[in-house]
C-alpha cells in the first residue's frame, strides 16, 4: 500500500458508527476511582492538620494529599470511550506483533487466518498492531491492522467485520495475548 492510501483510511474508533449504520453507540465515561483519590487527598490534608508533631509524617501526608488530589482530578478529566452494540458493551483490544514478521502478519491478517496469527510471537513495543473491537462472546467482531509510522500508529487496512466462522479463532487469539 502506498502512504497516500494509508493516510486516507479512518481508524476503527473513528469509523465504527458509520460501518454499523449507527448500531454502535459511543459513550464517554470516566472511572469512579477518581472519587476515591480525591477523598484520600482530602483525608491526608485533614490528618496533616491534626498531627503537627512529626515533621516527616506531616510532609508525607502533604505529598500524598497533593498526589491524590492531582491524580483524582486527572482521572475525572480523562474520559474513555465505551462502545455498545445492541446493549452489549464492546471491548477494544490492542495486539502487538513482532516487527520482523510484518509481511507474514499482513498476509495472515488479509487471509483472516487467526489460528496461524496466534502462533506468531508478540512484543510489547512493535511496529505492527491489530485492534479488535468485540463483545464478550466474540459474536460481533471488528478488526483493523495498524503500522507505526513515526510518531504514531496509523491504520493500514480498512476495518473488517468478522462473522461467526472466525469468532472462535479471534477469541483464542485475544486470550493468548492477555
Amino acid at each position: 500500500m502506498t502512504n497516500q492510501n494509508e493516510t486516507n483510511i479512518k481508524s476503527i474508533e473513528e469509523n465504527i458508527t458509520e460501518l454499523t449504520n449507527g448500531n454502535v453507540e459511543i459513550q464517554k465515561k470516566f472511572k469512579t476511582k477518581w472519587l476515591g483519590a480525591v477523598v484520600l487527598g482530602i483525608l491526608c490534608f485533614i490528618l496533616q492538620r491534626i498531627d503537627t508533631q512529626n515533621g516527616s509524617l506531616t510532609m508525607f501526608l502533604i505529598v500524598m494529599g497533593i498526589a491524590s488530589l492531582c491524580g483524582g482530578i486527572i482521572m475525572f478529566l480523562v474520559k474513555q470511550n465505551h462502545y455498545y452494540y445492541n446493549g452489549q458493551e464492546l471491548k477494544l483490544y490492542e495486539l502487538d506483533f513482532d516487527a520482523e514478521k510484518s509481511g507474514e502478519i499482513n498476509s495472515l491478517y488479509s487471509a483472516e487466518n487467526f489460528e496461524e496469527l496466534k502462533k506468531i510471537s508478540h512484543k510489547t513495543s512493535s511496529i505492527i498492531k491489530i485492534k479488535i473491537l468485540c463483545d464478550d462472546n466474540c459474536k460481533t467482531v471488528y478488526s483493523q491492522m495498524f503500522k507505526f509510522i513515526p510518531y504514531e500508529f496509523k491504520p493500514c487496512t480498512e476495518v473488517k467485520f468478522h462473522n461467526n466462522v472466525n469468532s472462535s479463532a479471534i477469541n483464542q487469539l485475544i486470550k493468548s495475548r492477555a
